[in-house]
């Protein structure tokens, strides 16, 4: 394979080594605990917990007179909690402790600083059942829940001193938040029920416009945010508005199919009317905007329809903003009028292609011109048929069913890359059609002609030479579709069976290009087999799983315990597992193929405190069938990192880099490869409860940045990578580590303007 000399060089990036077995023999922890001034600590409770935050064991530790205690863990990566009377619980101390070592840690407890307060009505009664939470400005602080009495009375005990926001919340009334510095003095919170908010709008020449065309987005979105919108004569009404800001957008129509719009922030208080005007007095436009539409051909575009679109504005932000369109004619001119602010460019809708865009776009007030609409998409037609020649009207393109008319198809492509669609029928073999995309031109494609296809019969017999038996299922899949495997992932096969009682199967209407069987047994062995065409019989021989084990430790002899393993085997084979308290794993991998091993971080999504960053590099394995065999990791050591932002988060957007000059795969498969063993981003952070979330859900729609860290200075290729629906599109930034810090690589979306190179799935 074209890059099997990169592999080499992550293996030797892995830290690997001699076997770095962990003795069994525990380690003497000393902790003395003192206050503030120095003083002693006694009777303060120690608990211990693993890296993991689980703790260790239920049983309980204190400190004498002088403050110390002496406890005797295994050796392990923990962290030391000490709670003790009028103190926090912060912030606990980490510390590794390798086999047989001794160790003194100091920790010095912060004194706590309580307050308790009053939730009331704006008539002074109690309210009750009010949730709380209060978030310290150190991030690593804990965070405190809290809820009040039947008499409105809330207390915060253990809350270390210093800058602090108090959130309340509960339902019917409005949103709480006040930031003081704690300790305080008794706090008595008047919480108010909802508002209400009364919007009107001035148009260009200084008259209130009827209704009050308007529109509100809260600033930071609350549980109860519903609208309930009432139009008056000469306003619009928002009622029952949780209280907190709001960014308002009115709206005035300089013309038909044409808005300006204007958006400015309003603070809604609690119990109260809020009244607001957004004004347009004053305000003039540009000047008509005409033009003709073409496209890159000249060919008139009529019927359709033109959208101004305006950088800024909106309800989103803060300025003035702009909604204007209109409908080609027969010829495709079309007039824009009474534009408000400069056209950041123009698009149109497009039946065949959806959408084309223009920019720059002609300047308003100056004379028609024709206005050229390109568009990313394009049009693939043509014809299918039977071997007999008669036109074939029923298709599944990419699983999909699609109708075509007397034998004749006509789609959408993206891009000016390579494409391709899994073409079936029913009783006929599939077909594989590829083609290079064309923006803005229609293809029109010789005729496919479906045929009968060959059938395929084998039988799957152990690495013994026994009979699987019955039930085992087999798959027939495109080399370019197994992918980089994990835990969720499921594989689409083209055909797929099952073996009868004597361990045989048969697959029907195989088609006559080079595909992959595949066979995963999960106590029994793996098969992958290339077909090649022509073939119609083959058997297939198990390969053996492989015991693998190891240990996996700091770089100083400390067992890490609770870190994941995945092996991603060529074929999409996969297998985990998570080493134990002494840091050691067994997994089972599939003899014979190429697998590297990657340790990941443990679990980290709202824990606290944060578990320690664990990275490591991949080691590639190959295990021969028979024996057992040895991989141990130790955290990678180096004194770089990368940080690679990307403009746009997205689930399916991911990054990962490799050591050396590594040039951009030319296929699928060797992309598959470089994922395989790549150096992983670290671990995401996750969801952690924040001032700015409160008490809202939030969701994940994707990482914005990814950090490799602990990298040896030298020179990296990094790969940005996302998935979509015609491929991966994948993004090369070649990057040279000469001093130690962190590194800022600014990547574009691989799937943007043609930035990333296209592998079709």
């Amino acid at each position: 394979m074209r890059f099997s000399w990169v592999l080499l060089g992550v293996v030797g990036l892995a830290c690997a080594g001699p076997s770095r077995g962990v003795r069994d023999a525990d380690a003497t922890l000393t902790v003395r605990v003192k206050d503030a001034e120095g003083r002693p600590v006694p009777g303060a409770r120690l608990k211990l917990l693993r890296a993991n935050l689980s703790l260790v064991s239920p049983r309980i530790d204190s400190t004498d007179a002088r403050g110390t205690a002496r406890l005797h863990p295994r050796p392990g990566w923990y962290y030391v909690r000490t709670e003790a009377p009028g103190f926090v619980a912060y912030p606990e101390a980490e510390v590794r402790l390798a086999p047989g070592a001794s160790q003194q840690l100091d920790m010095t407890l912060v004194r706590e600083a309580p307050f308790s307060g009053r939730v009331v009505d704006a008539q002074g009664r109690p309210v009750e059942g009010v949730e709380l939470r209060l978030f310290p400005e150190d991030p690593d602080a804990p965070w405190a829940d809290a809820a009040s009495d039947a008499q409105g009375h809330f207390a915060f005990t253990r809350v270390a001193p210093g800058p602090v926001v108090l959130q309340m919340y509960k339902e019917g009334w409005s949103p709480y938040r006040m930031a003081f510095t704690a300790p305080r003095a008794e706090l008595t919170v008047v919480l108010g029920t909802f508002g209400a908010l009364k919007v009107r709008v001035v148009d260009p020449q200084g008259r209130l416009k009827p209704g009050g065309p308007s529109g509100i987005t809260p600033v930071v979105r609350s549980p109860d945010f519903v609208l309930f919108p009432e139009k008056t004569a000469d306003a619009k009404l928002f009622p029952r508005l949780p209280a907190g800001r709001y960014l308002v957008t009115g709206y005035h129509e300089a013309a038909p199919d044409c808005s300006w719009s204007r958006t400015e922030e309003v603070e809604v208080q609690p119990g109260g009317l809020t009244e607001f005007t957004v004004s347009f007095e004053g305000l003039h436009g540009q000047g008509a905007l005409r033009g003709r539409a073409v496209d890159p051909t000249g060919r008139a575009l009529d019927g359709r329809t033109v959208r101004a679109l305006f950088p800024g504005g909106g309800e989103d932000t803060v300025g003035l903003g702009e909604h204007c369109e209109t409908t080609t004619g027969a010829d495709g001119s079309f007039v824009l009028p009474e534009l408000l602010v400069p056209v950041d460019h123009l698009e149109l809708n497009d039946p065949e292609v959806t959408w084309r865009w223009a920019s720059p776009p002609p300047r308003p007030g100056a004379a028609q011109e024709a206005v050229v609409f390109r568009t990313d998409w394009g049009l693939v037609e043509g014809r299918v048929l039977g071997p007999s020649g008669r036109p074939m009207e029923h298709l599944r393109v990419e699983g999909r069913p699609v109708e075509a008319p007397h034998g004749r198809f006509r789609w959408r492509t993206f891009g000016a890359e390579p494409q391709q669609w899994l073409l079936e029928a029913e009783g006929f073999a599939s077909t594989l059609l590829r083609m290079e995309g064309q923006p803005d031109e229609v293809q029109t494609l010789p005729d496919i002609t479906f045929d009968v296809g060959r059938v395929v019969r084998g039988c799957i017999i152990t690495a013994e030479g026994t009979s699987v038996g019955a039930g085992l299922e087999v798959m027939l899949l495109e080399p370019s579709r197994i992918g980089v495997p994990t835990r969720t992932q499921s594989l689409q096969p083209t055909l797929e069976a099952k073996t009868d009682d004597q361990g045989c199967f048969q697959l029907g209407h195989v088609a006559g290009r080079p595909q992959l069987l595949r066979v995963d047994a999960a106590s029994r062995g793996t098969a992958l087999r290339e077909l090649k065409p022509g073939e119609t019989g083959t058997d297939l021989r198990l390969d053996p799983w492989v015991p693998l084990s190891g240990a996996v430790t700091d770089g100083e002899r400390v067992p890490l315990e609770g870190v994941r393993l995945d092996a991603l085997c060529e074929g999409g084979f996969f297998a985990d597992a998570i080493t134990d308290r002494e840091g050691r794993y067994i997994l089972k991998v599939p003899s014979g193929r190429e697998c590297f091993v990657h340790a990941l971080g443990v679990e980290q999504e709202g824990r606290r405190p944060r578990p320690p960053v664990f990275v490591f590099s991949p080691q590639r394995i190959r295990a021969s069938s028979g024996a057992g065999a040895s991989l141990d990791f130790a955290m990678r050591q180096g004194p770089a990192s990368l940080r690679v932002r990307l403009p746009n988060p997205h689930e399916s957007m991911t990054a990962f880099a490799l050591p050396g000059d590594i040039p951009m795969p030319r296929s699928a498969q060797e992309l598959d490869g470089l994922v395989r063993a790549g150096l992983r981003a670290n671990p995401s952070p996750g969801m952690w409860p924040s001032e700015s979330l409160g008490f809202v859900e939030s969701f994940f729609f994707g990482q914005g940045e990814f950090v490799i860290s602990a990298l040896p200075l030298g020179h990296y290729t990094v790969f940005v990578q996302r998935q979509g629906g015609d491929g991966d599109a994948v993004i090369r930034l070649p990057v040279e580590l000469t001093r130690a810090g962190e590194h800022l690589l600014e990547a574009e979306d691989p799937y943007d303007d043609g930035h990333g190179t296209v592998f079709p799935r």
